[in-house]
């Protein structure tokens, strides 16, 4: 019997969540303008802080290792840079809550977050283009797009010894929920 390659058992049953979420990003135009980019920065900043306040257990390592807990740090340089501000938290940390209880449910979870660094070479591109001051509000997709951390994880993903790989895909699943409740649906008032 053979069996498929987890990586691609991820890649496949989120492709749909995916697709909405990078259709999502394009339909805002967040690479438009600078103001817009500035905003795509502010509701990131929000998303990692949200997610790197629940990391604990068995999860930080792993987080740290793979620098996932650094990305509010990058985000917080680019907005200062910009001169933008922090925006107040918009959703509640809750939806986070799960994805890192379990290593199932969190190398599903650090399969969006790691495989953002793949669509930042592209989003670096579109950035890059808008009229910044040189060398500000990139570091978030510099960090990313210059990261080597893939590699390592898919070997990490494809040996780990996983509870269950429903967790796997339901962790994939969430985190690519939370990413579109930040980038896309409107900011409560």
């Amino acid at each position: 019997m053979t069996t498929k390659p987890r990586h691609i058992l991820l890649r496949e049953t989120t492709a749909a969540a995916h697709d909405r979420l990078d259709r999502g990003i394009s339909e805002v135009g967040y690479f438009a303008s600078v103001a817009l980019y500035g905003l795509y920065l502010q509701r990131l900043h929000g998303l990692h802080c949200a997610f790197e306040a629940e990391l604990a257990g068995d999860a930080l390592p792993l987080a740290r290792r793979f620098e996932v807990d650094r990305r509010s740090a990058w985000l917080a340089r680019d907005l200062d840079g910009l001169g933008l501000r922090v925006l107040p938290p918009a959703h509640e940390r809750k939806r986070y809550a799960g994805l890192t209880g379990s290593s199932s449910r969190f190398f599903g979870c650090l399969y969006v977050m790691l495989g953002a660094a793949l669509g930042a070479r592209f989003l670096m591109r579109q950035a890059a283009q808008l009229d910044m001051p040189a060398g500000l509000g990139l570091t978030y997709l510099t960090q990313l797009s210059q990261s080597a951390h893939w590699p390592v994880y898919l070997q990490d993903l494809e040996t780990a010894p996983l509870v269950s790989l429903d967790d796997l895909v339901a962790g994939a699943s969430a985190t690519f929920d939370c990413f579109h409740t930040h980038l896309l649906e409107p900011v409560p008032t």
